[in-house]
């Protein structure tokens, strides 16, 4: 007789304590139980022998509901309660299987020659047989018992039908030699430890597995797993903890858009190089990539919200994070880095923070490497620490690069201003075929200055609407975003705060914001970036500032006669007036300035 439960046991028990029985949970992570009557020798008193006789035959009641068919035994097949389906048998052992490693079983079975009713085989029970080398199953198998399989070291080869529904806890543990497998897309259910520490080398998980039915730790310890594929068309919303922790030898996982979370250790101690990440997450619990020593770079969709602590820690090769900016904003979110999710990633150097990040608790402890961190948050996200400690000195070797319209947030943020050298995020290298040589203006890039930059190189001065600048300069290309910048009247060279020298060291150009406005950078090296300062409040150029108001406009200076005549222009092009100034709305009729080339509108 098979119990499912262990109050029944308790009831056997009490109701049979002088017998002598054997009663035990099934090794693995089985969920039946077994009762054997073994011997009962009671030797006096009425009430002994009452019970002796009580026993042998709740003894011979059970053995009655085995049966043995062509070397398989068999049990009435039940369901979660425990209650008998009728006309459906469960396998639970394989007779001589040390004969008979390879086993066919049959879909349906007659209990005994004179019987003329058939019973459909619908599950398999708790095997457990070491010697077993390969298994047909029939297409009749709807359910595979915890631990049915477990420790059959030898299993080879095994077919799981379609039809198949539930593939409970242990079903395959330790079934080192099972390579392959297919799990049929009718499977709605695998329970903690399914697969674990099997042979698997890669597997494909089923269309109808469901958030309630994925358990925990499913493939966990499988030491020859190489990749695992999640269909994209998969509902799954959860990663379960510990779904592929201790695989050593895992490369590849490809994951659904529908992966809201993953859980904790659910990657710990694999080897992944790289992930693709779905648009759709928005949490990683505590540990889940922890000990991913070659994992080498990881990218975060928009969407995520909160990384717990440890989820990256030890992580040794990663060398680069980033985090998307979300261009959304009615689905914008907050993020939020929790302690050391970062931590000891000692190869770590460059880290990207998103428009949305918010909060971070010590996310960097112990990250040696860590040089660059670029911030596109316009709000200076609310910080304890960054890393292990607070001291000024763990800034010195260190940049951080922000928009240039949060500069003044960040310089004056109590944490934030710690880094002692803060860049603009906006300032890309620029070459020839951004701005070729030729003979410009140089005006202050803003609409409404419309300043140019005269021949001594450090005033700045306004024109009136109908005069051209006196003073313009010769632009040379020299190629890797290098220039000379010199004079045409004077034929000095623009260097320093001013222009006085006869030769000089090329000077660097960067875009700002992607418009058609570029910094002078005069001097760039590993400690400083010292752009040539442009502020309008003043007609004299202060010293060095990394502001992206330190941005200039070339404008073209043309010698010929020849001037573009058109009746319009594109509506995103930039347009500026003789004196350096943007324009917008309908252009009258006149001469503009437009991609650094003069036109005439009609």
């Amino acid at each position: 007789m098979v119990l499912h439960t262990p109050r029944q046991i308790r009831i056997i028990k009490r109701s049979l304590a002088l017998s002598y029985f054997n009663i035990s949970e099934e090794e693995g992570g089985g969920t039946n139980y077994y009762i054997t009557f073994m011997s009962c020798f009671l030797t006096c008193g009425l009430r002994r022998c009452c019970l002796t006789v009580l026993a042998a035959i709740c003894s011979l009641f059970a053995m009655a509901y085995e049966y043995h068919v062509d070397g398989i035994v068999y049990v009435h097949a039940k369901d979660d309660f425990g209650n008998n389906i009728p006309y459906e048998l469960c396998v639970i052992s394989i007779e001589n299987s040390d004969i008979k490693p390879h086993v066919v079983i049959p879909s349906r079975v007659k209990l005994s020659e004179s019987s003329k009713d058939w019973y459909a085989v619908t599950q398999i029970g708790t095997i457990n047989s070491p010697s077993l080398v390969s298994v047909q199953l029939p297409s009749t198998i709807k359910i595979i018992w915890g631990g049915a399989f477990n420790k059959c070291y030898n299993l080879k080869s095994i077919n799981l039908p379609m039809g198949l529904q539930e593939i409970r806890d242990h079903a395959f543990a330790n079934c080192t030699s099972l390579e392959e497998i297919e799990i049929p897309n009718s499977v709605c259910k695998l329970e903690e430890y399914a697969f674990g520490n099997s042979g698997l080398r890669h597997v494909t998980l089923p269309l109808g597995l469901t958030d309630y039915g994925f358990d925990i730790k499913v493939f966990k310890d499988c030491q020859n797993l190489e990749s695992a594929i999640i269909p994209s068309s998969s509902g799954l919303s959860v990663l379960p903890m510990g779904t592929f922790r201790n695989c050593p030898k895992l490369t590849s996982v490809s994951l659904p858009n529908s992966i809201k979370t993953i859980g904790g250790r659910a990657f710990d101690y694999t080897s992944l190089r790289t992930i693709t990440l779905p648009d759709s997450l928005t949490k990683i619990e505590g540990c889940a990539f922890i000990w991913c020593t070659s994992l080498e770079s990881i990218t975060f969709p928009p969407t995520l919200e909160n990384i717990e602590q440890y989820a990256f820690q030890h992580c040794s090769n990663l060398t680069s994070v980033e985090f998307l900016n979300n261009t959304n904003a009615e689905k914008a979110v907050s993020t939020s880095l929790e302690r050391e999710a970062f931590g000891y990633c000692s190869s770590l150097k460059t880290v990207t923070l998103s428009n949305t990040m918010a909060k971070m608790t010590q996310p960097f402890m112990y990250c040696d490497s860590l040089r660059i961190i670029k911030s596109y948050a316009m709000e200076p996200p609310r910080v304890s620490a960054l890393f292990e400690t607070n001291m000024s000195w763990i800034y010195d070797n260190k940049r951080l690069y922000v928009p240039a319209k949060a500069l003044t947030n960040y310089t004056s943020d109590r944490f934030w201003s710690s880094f002692p050298l803060i860049r603009i995020l906006e300032a890309k290298p620029i070459d020839a075929e951004q701005l070729p040589s030729g003979q410009y203006y140089l005006t202050t890039a803003r609409e409404e200055f419309g300043k140019y930059l005269t021949a001594n190189g450090s005033t700045l001065v306004r024109t009136d609407d109908s005069a051209e600048p006196a003073c313009c300069w010769d632009v040379e290309a020299l190629g890797n975003n290098k220039y000379h910048i010199r004079n045409n009247t004077t034929g000095e060279y623009l260097m320093g705060s001013n222009c006085a020298a006869t030769s000089a060291e090329p000077v660097e150009l960067f875009l700002f914001n992607g418009q058609d406005a570029f910094g002078i950078c005069l001097e760039n090296d590993a400690d400083s970036d010292k752009f040539l300062n442009a502020f309008y409040d003043s007609e004299y150029l202060t010293s060095w500032c990394y502001d992206a108001g330190s941005s200039w406009d070339f404008l073209m200076y043309d010698t010929s006669t020849e001037i573009e005549e058109t009746t319009a222009v594109d509506s995103d092009q930039i347009v500026y007036d003789l004196a350096g100034r943007r324009v917008f709305g309908p252009l009258r009729s006149g001469i503009y300035i437009v991609d650094r080339k003069k036109i005439m509108i009609k």
